[in-house]
């Protein structure tokens, strides 16, 4: 009768510690979306993370993170309601980059979902001078969801899923066939170390995050509302052509450059990258929409950029002047340190020209360079498959078969395939 009471008396002595036990109904459903077993809520790491968490400073600090992609709320969750994936894998992110955009790793990952380049690239996001798609938030939640669906897909559990996104699916698989179990409390165990320890410390900090939501504390706080935020405080993605300038489009909608950048850190520049037949994403306020349709016209806009060899006397900003651009953007498109310029330097320069133009008058000492699309090709041996092409060149396979007006995933010998 003893061991019984214990058993029953336990669980709710511990997590009257945490204000939990109005909660814990919510607390085992959160768990399931993450297939993880309610017995894991007793694991003392879980909790040393929740009491960490449980205090007035950590939760105004969590509302904060959650400010911090505040517009973009309502369409991250649809996103992954929309793919059938638990809408607290949102505290994935916000574990990996605390939900800014513009979070860089000492590994060069970046973003609220921390791509690497190579990983990006290979799901189809652009990294250039002009634009990087990690930045974006819906883009790179669009390719998180790609992701974690396949690793779901791998693995059957959702925690699985998450573990995997932060150490690699290698890495957890050589860690399951080592622990010979998939037991979530057994692969985080510290003195086993089947997993890294930064991954055993983000499993931990995803559910925790999680499970905060649904303590009183949480949602009885006056930050609350922060998740309830509607469409008139959300954005709307406009797609829009090469070469359009952020600028041209704050001032269209009444709206400072600093605010519409700070919407759109993909755009790396201050315009669109600047090739014709493609369309980018610009994101502007819900409620700037209608304005934005009013006053919407054809702007003058950047058309591909050419070589400039500086010669005795050039300054950075006689050449912004020469060629109607910011002598700033000159300087950050070939990544200057300083403004000085040496003779015989060659810089890149994005040319600016209006709609009544159809050509740019060049020197005959300067060489143009294109935006025209350079096709590289790759013969199909003996042993490739349409994903071990994708994989190695680093190439979306979507894009791949696309660009090749593929069916199936059937290639040949000797075929030759666009692949960039």
């Amino acid at each position: 009768m003893f061991k019984l009471l214990t058993l029953f008396v336990f669980p709710l002595f511990v997590f009257a510690n945490f204000n939990f036990n109005d909660n814990y109904e919510k607390q085992i459903t959160i768990l399931r979306k993450f297939d993880v077993d309610s017995s894991f809520l007793q694991n003392k790491y879980l909790r040393d993370v929740i009491m960490d968490y449980n205090s007035k400073k950590k939760i105004v600090r969590f509302f904060k993170t959650m400010n911090n992609a505040v517009r973009f709320l309502p369409a991250i969750k649809k996103a992954l309601s929309d793919s059938h994936i638990p809408n607290e894998f949102l505290y994935l992110a916000m574990a990996e980059s605390q939900l800014v955009s513009q979070s860089f790793s000492n590994k060069k990952a970046a973003g609220i979902w921390q791509f690497m380049p190579s990983t990006a690239k290979m799901y189809g996001l652009q990294v250039n001078n002009y634009i990087d798609e990690r930045l974006d938030m819906m883009k790179s939640t669009n390719i998180a969801i790609r992701f974690l669906g396949d690793m779901y897909k791998r693995f059957g559990k959702w925690y699985l899923a998450a573990i995997a996104y932060n150490c690699g699916e290698g890495t957890l698989m050589r860690a399951i066939a080592k622990a010979k179990t998939e037991d979530l409390a057994t692969l985080i165990d510290p003195d086993k170390k089947y997993i890294p320890l930064e991954s055993r410390i983000y499993i931990r900090k995803i559910l925790a995050l999680a499970l905060m939501e649904g303590t009183d504390e949480i949602c009885d706080s006056q930050y609350s509302y922060i998740f309830n935020v509607g469409n008139n405080s959300s954005v709307v993605n406009m797609k829009l052509g090469g070469g359009i300038r952020l600028l041209d489009i704050a001032n269209d909608i009444d709206m400072s450059l600093k605010d519409l950048e700070k919407l759109n850190p993909h755009i790396r520049l201050g315009i669109t990258p600047p090739t014709q037949g493609y369309t980018y994403n610009i994101y502007i306020p819900y409620s700037k929409l209608l304005l934005f349709k009013a006053r919407k016209k054809k702007p003058a806009f950047y058309s591909g950029s050419l070589e400039y060899i500086v010669q005795k006397g050039d300054s950075l900003f006689q050449i912004g002047l020469k060629y109607k651009c910011n002598y700033k953007t000159i300087k950050k498109i070939n990544g200057l340190k300083s403004n000085t310029l040496n003779i015989g330097q060659k810089l890149e320069i994005p040319i600016l020209y209006n709609n009544k133009q159809n050509s740019i008058k060049r020197a005959k000492n300067i060489s143009v360079l294109t935006n025209i699309k350079q096709r590289k090709r790759y013969l199909v041996k003996k042993g490739d498959t349409l994903y071990s092409i994708a994989r190695d060149l680093h190439i979306d396979i979507y894009r791949l078969m696309t660009e090749n007006n593929l069916k199936s995933s059937n290639i040949y010998i000797g075929e030759s395939l666009i692949v960039k």
